[in-house]
Protein backbone atom coordinates (compact mmCIF):
# COMPACT_ATOMS: atom_id res chain seq x y z
CA UNK A 1 0.00 0.00 0.00
CA UNK A 2 3.03 1.95 0.80
CA UNK A 3 3.54 2.03 -3.26
CA UNK A 4 0.04 2.72 -3.78
CA UNK A 5 0.60 6.12 -2.35
CA UNK A 6 -1.81 5.43 0.41
CA UNK A 7 0.71 5.82 4.12
CA UNK A 8 -2.09 6.42 6.20
CA UNK A 9 -3.60 3.04 5.01
CA UNK A 10 0.03 1.39 5.06
CA UNK A 11 0.72 2.91 8.35
CA UNK A 12 -2.21 1.66 10.04
CA UNK A 13 -2.01 -1.93 8.26
CA UNK A 14 1.38 -2.08 9.89
CA UNK A 15 0.55 -1.16 13.19
CA UNK A 16 -2.35 -3.60 13.19
CA UNK A 17 0.16 -6.18 12.49
CA UNK A 18 2.84 -5.08 15.19
CA UNK A 19 -0.46 -5.59 17.56
CA UNK A 20 -0.61 -9.24 16.63
CA UNK A 21 3.29 -9.69 16.95
CA UNK A 22 3.62 -7.94 20.20
CA UNK A 23 1.30 -9.96 21.74
CA UNK A 24 2.82 -13.49 20.25
CA UNK A 25 6.05 -12.11 21.23
CA UNK A 26 4.85 -11.53 24.89
CA UNK A 27 2.95 -15.36 25.13
CA UNK A 28 6.53 -16.90 23.74
CA UNK A 29 9.87 -14.74 24.23
CA UNK A 30 11.81 -17.52 23.52
CA UNK A 31 10.40 -17.71 20.13
CA UNK A 32 13.38 -15.78 18.14
CA UNK A 33 11.50 -15.96 15.08
CA UNK A 34 8.83 -13.55 16.42
CA UNK A 35 10.61 -11.68 18.60
CA UNK A 36 12.64 -11.17 14.50
CA UNK A 37 9.14 -10.55 13.53
CA UNK A 38 8.42 -8.12 16.45
CA UNK A 39 11.89 -6.04 15.52
CA UNK A 40 10.81 -6.03 11.65
CA UNK A 41 7.20 -4.45 12.16
CA UNK A 42 8.70 -1.92 14.15
CA UNK A 43 11.23 -1.14 10.99
CA UNK A 44 8.40 -0.95 8.53
CA UNK A 45 6.26 1.66 10.26
CA UNK A 46 9.63 3.83 10.35
CA UNK A 47 9.62 3.93 7.43
CA UNK A 48 6.02 4.95 6.91
CA UNK A 49 6.97 7.76 9.31
CA UNK A 50 10.24 7.83 7.55
CA UNK A 51 8.60 8.56 4.31
CA UNK A 52 5.62 11.31 5.93
CA UNK A 53 9.21 13.39 7.43
CA UNK A 54 8.18 12.49 10.72
CA UNK A 55 11.78 11.90 11.77
CA UNK A 56 11.04 11.99 15.30
CA UNK A 57 8.44 8.93 15.62
CA UNK A 58 10.11 7.18 12.60
CA UNK A 59 13.54 7.36 14.84
CA UNK A 60 11.55 5.72 17.95
CA UNK A 61 10.14 2.89 15.87
CA UNK A 62 13.39 2.52 13.66
CA UNK A 63 15.26 2.38 17.47
CA UNK A 64 12.49 -0.27 19.13
CA UNK A 65 13.01 -2.61 16.10
CA UNK A 66 17.11 -2.20 16.45
CA UNK A 67 17.09 -2.93 20.27
CA UNK A 68 15.56 -6.27 19.62
CA UNK A 69 17.43 -7.21 16.49
CA UNK A 70 20.28 -6.21 18.41
CA UNK A 71 19.86 -9.15 21.24
CA UNK A 72 18.76 -11.62 18.33
CA UNK A 73 22.44 -10.79 16.89
CA UNK A 74 24.14 -10.76 19.94
CA UNK A 75 22.08 -13.90 21.17
CA UNK A 76 23.64 -15.72 18.60
CA UNK A 77 26.57 -14.21 16.46
CA UNK A 78 26.66 -17.18 13.78
CA UNK A 79 23.56 -16.13 11.92
CA UNK A 80 24.39 -14.78 9.07
CA UNK A 81 20.88 -13.14 8.16
CA UNK A 82 20.69 -11.76 11.66
CA UNK A 83 23.83 -10.25 11.44
CA UNK A 84 22.70 -8.68 8.13
CA UNK A 85 19.49 -7.68 9.57
CA UNK A 86 21.68 -5.72 12.21
CA UNK A 87 23.39 -3.69 10.26
CA UNK A 88 20.31 -2.70 8.12
CA UNK A 89 18.57 -1.57 11.33
CA UNK A 90 21.46 0.26 11.86
CA UNK A 91 20.86 1.99 8.74
CA UNK A 92 17.32 2.75 9.07
CA UNK A 93 18.70 4.73 12.10
CA UNK A 94 21.31 6.18 10.32
CA UNK A 95 18.86 7.52 7.08
CA UNK A 96 17.34 9.62 10.12
CA UNK A 97 20.23 10.80 11.49
CA UNK A 98 21.25 12.31 7.64
CA UNK A 99 17.86 13.63 7.54
CA UNK A 100 18.36 15.71 11.01
CA UNK A 101 21.38 16.86 9.59
CA UNK A 102 23.52 14.95 12.51
CA UNK A 103 26.10 13.63 9.89
CA UNK A 104 28.91 12.52 12.51
CA UNK A 105 26.88 10.46 14.21
CA UNK A 106 25.50 8.53 10.95
CA UNK A 107 28.87 8.41 9.64
CA UNK A 108 30.27 6.62 12.43
CA UNK A 109 27.55 4.35 12.63
CA UNK A 110 27.14 3.83 8.29
CA UNK A 111 31.32 2.76 8.90
CA UNK A 112 30.25 0.00 11.81
CA UNK A 113 27.22 -1.53 9.38
CA UNK A 114 29.95 -1.53 6.84
CA UNK A 115 32.40 -3.48 9.07
CA UNK A 116 29.37 -5.88 9.63
CA UNK A 117 28.90 -6.26 5.87
CA UNK A 118 32.77 -6.67 5.70
CA UNK A 119 32.94 -9.73 8.17
CA UNK A 120 29.76 -11.35 6.11
CA UNK A 121 31.22 -10.54 2.80
CA UNK A 122 34.84 -12.14 4.28
CA UNK A 123 33.07 -15.46 5.52
CA UNK A 124 31.03 -15.82 2.61
CA UNK A 125 32.78 -14.51 -0.90
CA UNK A 126 30.32 -16.20 -3.35
CA UNK A 127 26.91 -14.13 -1.71
CA UNK A 128 26.01 -11.80 -4.01
CA UNK A 129 23.38 -10.63 -1.69
CA UNK A 130 26.29 -9.90 0.71
CA UNK A 131 28.43 -7.84 -1.91
CA UNK A 132 25.29 -5.87 -2.42
CA UNK A 133 24.81 -4.54 0.74
CA UNK A 134 28.76 -4.05 1.09
CA UNK A 135 28.17 -1.48 -1.97
CA UNK A 136 25.40 -0.10 -0.28
CA UNK A 137 27.46 0.63 2.73
CA UNK A 138 29.89 2.46 1.04
CA UNK A 139 27.60 4.23 -1.24
CA UNK A 140 26.01 6.05 1.97
CA UNK A 141 29.22 6.57 3.70
CA UNK A 142 30.65 8.19 0.26
CA UNK A 143 26.55 10.49 0.40
CA UNK A 144 27.83 11.60 3.85
CA UNK A 145 31.13 12.68 3.52
CA UNK A 146 29.99 14.39 -0.04
CA UNK A 147 27.31 16.43 2.18
CA UNK A 148 30.52 17.41 4.84
CA UNK A 149 32.50 18.46 1.72
CA UNK A 150 34.76 15.42 1.58
CA UNK A 151 35.07 15.39 -1.63
CA UNK A 152 38.42 13.28 -2.32
CA UNK A 153 37.08 10.41 0.54
CA UNK A 154 33.37 10.48 -0.78
CA UNK A 155 35.06 9.69 -4.21
CA UNK A 156 37.03 6.71 -3.26
CA UNK A 157 33.77 5.78 -0.98
CA UNK A 158 31.62 5.73 -4.49
CA UNK A 159 34.22 4.28 -6.42
CA UNK A 160 34.69 1.17 -3.59
CA UNK A 161 30.93 0.68 -4.16
CA UNK A 162 31.01 1.22 -8.06
CA UNK A 163 34.06 -1.55 -7.71
CA UNK A 164 31.34 -4.07 -6.46
CA UNK A 165 28.76 -3.39 -8.55
CA UNK A 166 30.55 -3.31 -11.88
CA UNK A 167 31.75 -6.93 -10.76
CA UNK A 168 27.93 -8.01 -9.87
CA UNK A 169 26.69 -6.50 -13.08
CA UNK A 170 29.13 -8.15 -15.29
CA UNK A 171 28.40 -11.62 -13.58
CA UNK A 172 24.38 -10.90 -14.15
CA UNK A 173 23.47 -8.63 -16.87
CA UNK A 174 20.42 -9.50 -16.70
CA UNK A 175 19.79 -8.27 -13.45
CA UNK A 176 17.89 -5.03 -13.53
CA UNK A 177 18.30 -4.17 -9.91
CA UNK A 178 21.89 -4.29 -10.30
CA UNK A 179 22.38 -2.51 -13.85
CA UNK A 180 19.97 0.56 -12.07
CA UNK A 181 22.90 0.64 -8.93
CA UNK A 182 25.94 0.54 -11.50
CA UNK A 183 24.10 3.69 -13.14
CA UNK A 184 23.41 5.32 -9.88
CA UNK A 185 27.43 4.90 -8.69
CA UNK A 186 28.45 6.25 -11.90
CA UNK A 187 26.46 9.13 -10.89
CA UNK A 188 27.86 9.84 -7.78
CA UNK A 189 31.12 9.36 -9.08
CA UNK A 190 29.92 11.54 -12.23
CA UNK A 191 28.68 14.57 -9.20
CA UNK A 192 31.84 14.13 -7.32
CA UNK A 193 33.79 14.60 -10.17
CA UNK A 194 32.13 18.16 -11.19
CA UNK A 195 32.62 19.76 -7.73
CA UNK A 196 36.27 18.67 -8.51
CA UNK A 197 36.14 20.44 -11.81
CA UNK A 198 36.61 17.38 -14.07
CA UNK A 199 34.56 17.65 -16.89
CA UNK A 200 36.18 14.85 -18.78
CA UNK A 201 35.60 12.03 -16.25
CA UNK A 202 32.29 13.63 -15.02
CA UNK A 203 31.12 13.28 -18.68
CA UNK A 204 32.16 9.78 -19.20
CA UNK A 205 30.60 9.05 -15.77
CA UNK A 206 27.04 10.04 -16.44
CA UNK A 207 27.92 8.86 -19.95
CA UNK A 208 28.28 5.05 -18.73
CA UNK A 209 25.44 5.90 -15.90
CA UNK A 210 23.04 6.80 -19.40
CA UNK A 211 24.71 3.43 -21.15
CA UNK A 212 23.30 1.56 -17.61
CA UNK A 213 19.73 2.91 -18.09
CA UNK A 214 19.43 2.17 -22.06
CA UNK A 215 20.87 -1.33 -21.40
CA UNK A 216 17.52 -1.73 -19.09
CA UNK A 217 15.33 -0.19 -21.51
CA UNK A 218 16.50 -2.40 -24.46
CA UNK A 219 15.37 -5.53 -22.16
CA UNK A 220 12.18 -4.09 -21.26
CA UNK A 221 11.29 -0.76 -22.86
CA UNK A 222 8.25 -0.61 -20.26
CA UNK A 223 10.60 0.08 -17.45
CA UNK A 224 9.31 3.20 -16.32
CA UNK A 225 11.84 3.49 -13.73
CA UNK A 226 15.26 3.03 -15.86
CA UNK A 227 13.22 5.68 -18.31
CA UNK A 228 12.59 8.37 -15.69
CA UNK A 229 15.77 7.65 -13.53
CA UNK A 230 17.75 8.47 -16.99
CA UNK A 231 16.79 12.06 -17.29
CA UNK A 232 19.22 12.56 -14.39
CA UNK A 233 22.63 11.59 -16.83
CA UNK A 234 20.88 13.45 -19.82
CA UNK A 235 20.25 16.84 -17.79
CA UNK A 236 24.20 16.76 -15.98
CA UNK A 237 25.51 15.63 -19.82
CA UNK A 238 23.34 19.01 -21.51
CA UNK A 239 25.66 21.45 -18.79
CA UNK A 240 29.09 18.86 -19.68
CA UNK A 241 29.34 18.35 -23.36
CA UNK A 242 27.79 21.46 -24.94
CA UNK A 243 27.99 20.42 -28.20
CA UNK A 244 25.24 17.74 -27.25
CA UNK A 245 23.61 20.23 -25.39
CA UNK A 246 20.20 19.94 -27.54
CA UNK A 247 20.35 16.32 -28.18
CA UNK A 248 20.10 15.49 -24.15
CA UNK A 249 17.64 18.34 -23.32
CA UNK A 250 15.22 16.93 -25.86
CA UNK A 251 15.61 13.52 -24.56
CA UNK A 252 15.24 14.11 -21.04
CA UNK A 253 12.09 16.39 -22.22
CA UNK A 254 10.80 13.73 -24.22
CA UNK A 255 10.59 11.38 -21.56
CA UNK A 256 8.92 13.44 -18.74
CA UNK A 257 6.46 15.43 -20.80
CA UNK A 258 4.47 12.52 -22.01
CA UNK A 259 4.72 11.21 -18.09
CA UNK A 260 3.48 14.96 -17.17
CA UNK A 261 0.43 14.49 -19.51
CA UNK A 262 -0.55 11.19 -17.77
CA UNK A 263 -0.04 12.28 -14.29
CA UNK A 264 2.70 10.34 -13.67
CA UNK A 265 5.15 12.58 -12.23
CA UNK A 266 5.51 13.75 -8.45
CA UNK A 267 5.73 17.39 -8.04
CA UNK A 268 10.19 17.15 -7.98
CA UNK A 269 10.19 15.30 -11.70
CA UNK A 270 7.11 17.89 -13.07
CA UNK A 271 9.23 20.96 -11.77
CA UNK A 272 12.47 19.89 -13.84
CA UNK A 273 10.62 20.59 -17.06
CA UNK A 274 10.26 24.32 -16.60
CA UNK A 275 14.44 24.90 -16.55
CA UNK A 276 14.71 22.17 -18.84
CA UNK A 277 12.72 24.29 -21.46
CA UNK A 278 14.18 27.35 -20.15
CA UNK A 279 17.70 25.82 -20.77
CA UNK A 280 16.68 24.72 -24.40
CA UNK A 281 15.57 28.10 -25.24
CA UNK A 282 18.76 29.82 -24.26
CA UNK A 283 20.48 27.61 -26.53
CA UNK A 284 18.50 29.21 -29.65
CA UNK A 285 17.15 28.12 -32.86
CA UNK A 286 19.01 25.53 -34.57
CA UNK A 287 17.99 26.14 -37.65
CA UNK A 288 19.10 29.89 -37.52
Amino acid sequence: MVLQGKPAESLQAFRDGLAIIEHLALAHPDNTQWQFDLGVSNERIGDVLFAQGDLTEAMNSYRAGHQIISHLAKADPDNAEWQRSLAVSREKIDDVLVAQGRLDEALQSFRDSLAIREHLTQADPKNTKWQRDLSVSYEKIGDVLAKQGEQVEALQSFRDSLAIRERLAQADPGNAEWQRDLAISNEHIGDMLVKQDDAKGAIEAFERALGAYRKLLESNSDDVQARLFSVVPHVHLAGLDKAKAREHLEAALAILEPMAAQDRLDAQRRGWIGPIKTQLAALGDPAA
